[in-house]
């Protein structure tokens, strides 16, 4: 029961650790930045593109498929 108890602490302190501190965090001139991300056809890696191409950052995506007609639905 204490171990639930601690888990359940730690997972709270790093969620809002997250959502009232790395949320807020920006960088600034992001339009004159470039960016290579691997790993990006799906999960973390895809949402941080499109993050990314939201902020007007030029990206460079990679990912080991060859299934290039998927990237070409992507509508960003």
């Amino acid at each position: 029961m204490m171990l639930i108890l601690v888990l359940f602490f730690i997972i709270l302190s790093l969620w809002l650790l997250r959502s009232l501190y790395l949320d807020k965090l920006q960088i600034e001139n992001l339009s004159d930045r470039a960016v290579l991300i691997t790993g990006c056809r799906t999960g973390f890696g895809r949402g941080l593109v499109e993050k990314c191409l939201r902020e007007g950052m030029t990206v460079f995506a990679g990912c080991h498929t060859q299934q290039v007609r998927y990237f070409q639905e992507w509508k960003l």
